[in-house]
């Protein structure tokens, strides 16, 4: 059956999903673990978490498009499993997923997305550990937004990434952690700038202690390379910063410094009508604040960066500065909620990392509401505003979205040694 006939087939009941997802559960363990030596001196266990999301969804503009809007309501039926693999020394996770949409008026947008996503952190020696992570998405969705930069685009795209990091205890005080991410985004609108970008870093934490209590000093030193179809940026930064947790529940950040970026592009030459390589270089600054409360019941973060940005999609690099604000709270058990809001500002001078420059601004709000209705079932609503505006072609987005999601999830835990599979109830949040 395809998915689109999976849609349209009422016959398929939420109930009969959720006897499927044990079922798959099930038959990964027992078709996967066979690699696995089977000892009890082993030590591992291996924890599944098949989950299955319904969502209906009332979007105001399904293309997120500047002109004449077109509103829809989707359908979303959203099957993931996640499996997490621990030992004394590894732990390390997999999440795959599909979602099916399926449009009431406009059904020739009816499309899917698929990702997964897998990290793995292992410990050498007590003061050595290792990661790295790794990641594939595609959608075929007529519109999304770019987590990146919060600027909105009209076409299917896939995304890869991998990353790498390490970290060394040097003594009682401090410690060193290495990182590198590669990642490749690419589009099915030409128009649409797709990207390959390349970051790595080295950070120094050091216990100040001694100056004040819970005070942690850290110098970060980068590095990253965005390269586009014509144009490519390198940026180096270094920055100084600090944290300290001021309560048991309350705790801030700090840090600023320099980048220097050189960017390479090519531009139009009159009267020849040729392109031709140019190049630039440019400083600036980098940094950011936050302050972070964590309660026993609620949680809320407030920060404010500047950095250099490698974005894509309608953009390419920028500098990005951004203002954010999220407070969550569990009220009851069974009943939670959530908001959020942000303003981002990519902004970019002509000759400044390409040929043209750019002043693209992003607000966003988010709340939602979660109750648990069972051990196995949730229920929850969210809305979400957003809002962009390209100053200077002075054109403006606006869209609205409602969702409402009834999510099924259930949770497994294999023990090898033993070779024996248990069902628990997960009160963790999901």
């Amino acid at each position: 059956m395809r998915c689109c006939d999976f849609m349209r087939h009422p016959i398929v009941t939420f109930q009969q999903v959720r006897r499927v997802l044990p079922v798959m559960a099930a038959a990964a363990v027992i078709t996967g673990v066979q690699v696995i030596p089977c000892q009890s001196s082993w030590g591992a266990e291996i924890i599944l978490m098949p989950n299955c999301d319904l969502r209906e969804e009332f979007n105001d503009n399904i293309m997120l498009s500047y002109g004449s809007k077109k509103s829809d309501f989707i359908t979303t039926v959203a099957p993931t499993l996640g499996m997490s693999l621990n030992t004394e020394r590894l732990t390390s996770s997999l999440t795959s997923g599909v979602d099916w949409f399926q449009y009431a008026k406009n059904e020739t947008l009816s499309s899917s997305a698929q990702q997964v996503q897998g990290q793995a952190q292992y410990r050498v020696s007590p003061l050595t550990s290792l990661g790295a992570a790794g990641g594939y998405s595609h959608t075929n969705q007529p519109a999304s937004i770019n987590p990146v930069t919060g600027l909105a685009y009209s076409s299917g795209s896939q995304s890869f990434n991998l990353s790498g990091s390490g970290g060394v205890t040097l003594d009682q005080l401090s410690s060193v952690t290495l990182n590198y991410s590669y990642q490749d985004q690419t589009y099915v609108n030409p128009a649409l700038l797709g990207s390959i970008v390349h970051n790595a870093s080295s950070v120094y934490t050091v216990d100040l202690g001694s100056l004040a209590p819970l005070l942690k000093g850290m110098v970060t030193a980068s590095f990253s390379r965005a390269i586009y179809s014509t144009t490519a940026n390198n940026n180096y930064a270094l920055t100084v910063g600090a944290a300290r947790g001021i309560t048991e529940k309350i705790s801030w950040s700090l840090n600023g410094g320099a980048n220097y970026t050189y960017s390479t592009y090519k531009i139009l030459s009159l009267p020849a009508l040729v392109m031709v390589d140019q190049s630039v270089d440019n400083w600036g600054w980098i940094g950011s604040a936050g302050v972070t409360y964590t309660g026993e019941k609620g949680q809320g973060n407030i920060s404010v960066n500047r950095n250099f940005s490698a974005g894509s999609g309608q953009i390419g690099a920028t500098e990005n500065t951004s203002v954010s604000l999220a407070v969550s709270r569990t009220e009851t058990k069974r009943f939670s909620w959530q908001a959020s809001t942000s303003y981002v500002i990519n902004k970019s001078s002509d000759n400044q990392f390409g040929a043209t420059g750019t002043d693209a601004r992003v607000f966003q709000a988010f709340t939602s509401l979660l109750y648990r209705l069972s051990d196995y079932f949730d229920l929850g609503m969210q809305y979400s505003f957003y809002n962009e505006s390209f100053r200077n072609y002075g054109t403006q987005v606006h869209q609205n979205r409602v969702l409402l999601t009834f999510s099924s999830h259930d949770r497994f835990r294999y023990h090898p040694g033993s070779n024996t599979l248990t069902e628990e109830v997960y009160h963790g949040t999901r």
